[in-house]
């Protein structure tokens, strides 16, 4: 696999001028979406994307622990739980 900018990634309007969210980590930009809050027709649709491609590290360990529980025997509570807590943290 793939080594990735270490989580917590965030996400930011400020202080682009073009309103375009930017997303990233220990001050390193990881990425800068295309649709801007500044109009519109765009502002829910970049803020959403921006919050799940910021929690991507997030999303990636709780499905990497849930799947390792499951390998295990089964799924726990609390794995099911924290996969539960980080999606509703990306699409709320």
């Amino acid at each position: 696999m793939a080594a990735h900018t270490p989580g917590p990634w965030t996400f930011s309007t400020h202080p682009q001028p073009n309103g375009c969210p930017i997303i990233g980590a220990r001050g390193l930009m990881i990425a800068m979406l295309t649709h801007s809050i500044n109009h519109d027709d765009q502002r829910e649709t970049a803020i959403a994307n921006a919050k799940l491609i910021a929690a991507a590290p997030e999303l990636m360990d709780a499905l990497t622990a849930l799947v390792m529980n499951i390998d295990a025997g089964g799924a726990t509570l609390g794995a099911m739980a924290d996969a539960r807590a980080i999606i509703a943290k990306a699409t709320s």
